[in-house]
């Protein structure tokens, strides 16, 4: 059945697709994470796309399907530390298949039948099939492999001969169902992003036109007045002048829904019983971790953190395993209490390698200066000491004392593993030429002083493969008993806002918290390893002034009140008020140091003028395209009126969003003209290619009416 498993392996680039390549262009944009205040979309809806409501259901129904491709590729159920990304898939999916896909289908977009069977099966197989199915002895594409594949999932019957259940057989048919309509999404996206791609062009005068930007270049001179040179005392803001700001300005200024909380913490930390009873569960591990052969299966199964068993040489083994006299295939450690979490090492397997490790010790003496004199003293003190090491002084005792290199002296210069290579030259040389273990004959000069070097373990060349399973320590329910204990007898006399926040001032068990303004999609919350569900409550469910229920998080009980609220909407001026007159103040700052600077003055007199803060200074080899001038930071007006002035020229005031720019040219390399700019083109061709589909799906982001309020849900 090695066929059918083929797929079961590969499938997750099909499943995985569709997600990623569509909102890999509009990752981060607000479509993905907004939470508007906007219509009120019924409680068993999640959103709204392209004006179309999006029923809960619908929602679960993707949730569903994709918990179900996991479990039929791996054999687990979903971790909960991946429900958050499940969901943020089918959300994506939904996208798609309400927004993406219908105008792509109004472009005229399609995938005829025939084309279904040419991709699978036909002479054009698509690539994420191909690469399933490669013959190990060519380690080419076998269509043959393929073909029988088809045959086998697409029956009626099973396989003769394979001791699988019927329920396995479905589960491969189904994946092998869900596997094909994926890669006819693929096809889509590619025809549609090679629609695109084959939309763009760029002419000889644009090729051009980026050759001066890359290559023209300009020494200048420049004075800056930032606005914090300026007193705000010394420019007058008033209401008024704000609320035309606002006025002139509101988009910039529009806010999403936002809940501020006080919230008290009472964490569920493990018992010293929670760490024996994990650290015994973790024994049982240990045995049958030892007795698996199936170590990379084993570990996905059992461990919290699922990682491949990873080749290390012996400078990189865990220090469980570096400690070892020597490290044999098969061997298991103890549990090993790391952090939080108990771990098990298993040496999977083990071989020589052509990179050969030592572990040393070592002593350095450094000269105070370069002078001979004092490289001479250096060196005859590094002597006196090996010959004290030579007649019987403990090597780790006279590196506490003498050594130079406090990184390690106080254990004894003890540099650990390292391979060859990792060391300077004459070091690396006198190490590695060392036969068993012991002291280096003689000192080793390098650029950083005179060495004495002692191998504590000798040159070898085992790698390893070293397997891990490990298990976080978690509250037992006993103490979690104990501590919802402590938060119902809190909530005892804290049944009013202003009792829970003295209350909370004033408790030893928990701690006290006051959130920013939170957005509906929020979930990271101070003193919570995920505030999700907390966020959820606020938006849900909290009534300002009004105390939450007990919140269950995985390792603390929580309870909130809400302080403050407010709906998506244009702002009034008291909501921005401190934005809005730091802007204005600006804005008025600017037109102060306008009136006051002369730019014709000497640069040094308009510094002065200005005070410290003012600064004058020099560039050389500014480019056109660049959008930074030294002192002033993000400056792109400075940068464009330089290059308009000739050799000599001072621009007038320039205003910056952080302050005033007066820019000097004190000599213009301007690019060599080319004949040909084809490489040039080609450049900018393939800069603007790789926006174009990204503007694309963007675009049709801001055409489309979408809404997300999956928090009521989720």
């Amino acid at each position: 059945m090695a066929l059918i498993n083929t797929i079961r392996q590969k499938s997750w680039i099909a499943i995985a697709f569709v997600g990623i390549s569509m909102v890999a262009f509009i990752a981060g944009d607000k479509m993905l994470t907004q939470c508007s205040g906007g219509p009120d979309l019924s409680d068993n809806n999640v959103g709204e796309i392209n004006g179309r409501a999006v029923p809960q259901y619908e929602m679960q129904d993707e949730i569903n399907m994709l918990s179900q491709q996991y479990f039929d590729r791996t054999g687990l159920e979903v971790k909960e530390d991946q429900v958050k990304q499940l969901q943020d898939e089918a959300w994506n999916r939904l996208l798609y298949k309400h927004a993406y896909k219908p105008a792509m289908g109004d472009l005229g977009l399609s995938i005829s039948k025939e084309e279904k069977d040419d991709m699978i099966a036909g002479n054009n197989i698509h690539s994420s099939i191909m690469q399933s199915f490669v013959n190990p002895t060519t380690q080419q594409f076998d269509k043959n492999q393929l073909l029988s594949y088809i045959t086998a999932v697409e029956s009626d019957e099973k396989p003769q001969g394979q001791n699988i259940s019927d329920q396995e057989f479905e589960s491969r048919k189904n994946m092998w169902i869900g596997f094909k309509k994926q890669l006819e999404d693929m096809r889509l996206q590619e025809k549609f992003t090679g629609l695109i791609g084959k939309s763009t062009y760029v002419t000889s005068a644009e090729a051009k036109r980026n050759h001066v930007a890359t290559s023209s270049q300009a020494n200048i001179k420049y004075a800056y007045v930032p606005y914090y040179a300026i007193a705000d005392s010394l420019v007058e803001v008033n209401d008024n002048m704000l609320s035309d700001y606002l006025a002139k300005n509101l988009k910039r200024y529009e806010k999403p829904a936002t809940r501020t909380i006080d919230y008290v913490v009472f964490d569920v930390l493990p018992s010293a019983q929670d760490t024996l009873a994990a650290k015994e569960e973790m024994e049982e591990l240990k045995g049958e971790f030892q007795e698996s052969d199936k170590d990379t299966m084993f570990i996905d199964q059992y461990s919290d953190e699922s990682e491949i068993p990873t080749k290390r040489r012996a400078d990189e083994l865990p220090l469980a395993l570096k400690s070892l006299a020597s490290v044999e295939k098969g061997y298991v450690t103890d549990p090993i209490l790391e952090g939080g979490n108990y771990v098990v090492y298993k040496v999977v397997d083990s071989f020589e390698d052509t990179i050969y490790s030592v572990k040393a010790s070592h002593i350095l003496i450094k000269w105070d200066t370069e002078s001979d004199e004092d490289k001479a003293s250096a060196k005859s003190k590094a002597r006196s000491i090996l010959d004290s090491i030579k007649r019987g002084e403990d090597f780790g005792e006279m590196a506490k004392v003498h050594s130079t290199d406090k990184s390690n002296a106080g254990n004894g210069g003890d540099l650990g593993w390292f391979s060859e290579g990792r060391m300077v030259p004459a070091f690396n040389e006198a190490v590695f030429a060392k036969n068993g273990t012991g002291l280096v004959n003689d000192i080793i000069e390098t650029r950083f002083g005179y060495h004495l070097i002692n191998v504590t373990e000798p040159k070898n060349n085992n790698s390893f493969v070293i397997g891990k399973i490990q298990r976080a320590i978690f509250a037992g329910e006993d103490t979690k008993d104990d501590a919802y204990r402590k938060v119902g007898d809190f909530l005892a006399d804290a049944s009013t806002r202003d009792a829970f926040i003295a209350k909370a001032d004033s408790s030893n068990a928990a701690k006290k918290f006051t959130s920013q303004p939170l957005t509906a999609m929020d979930s990271r919350l101070v003193g919570l390893k995920d505030g999700r569900t907390v966020v959820q409550w606020a938006f849900r469910n909290g009534m300002e002034n009004e105390i939450s229920n007990i919140m269950s998080l995985e390792d603390a009980y929580v309870v909130a009140t809400v302080t403050g609220s407010s709906e998506e909407n244009m702002p009034n001026l008291d909501m921005v008020r401190q934005e809005v007159t730091s802007k204005v103040t600006n804005i008025e700052k600017a037109k102060y140091i306008k009136e006051k600077l002369d730019a014709n003055a000497d640069f040094g007199s308009i510094v002065s003028q200005f005070g410290a803060n003012a600064k004058t200074g020099t560039t050389n080899a500014l480019k056109l395209n660049s959008s930074s001038i030294k002192d002033a930071g993000l400056a792109p007006e400075g940068v464009g009126a330089l290059f308009g002035l000739g050799n000599g020229e001072r621009s007038g005031t320039i205003e910056t969003d952080n302050g005033i720019l007066v820019v000097e040219m004190i000599a213009l390399t301007e690019a060599a003209e080319k004949e040909d700019y084809t490489i040039e083109k080609s450049s900018v061709l393939s800069a603007v290619e790789g926006r174009s589909t990204g503007v694309a799906f963007q675009t049709l982001n801001d055409l489309m009416d979408i809404e997300d309020t999956r928090y009521k849900h989720y």
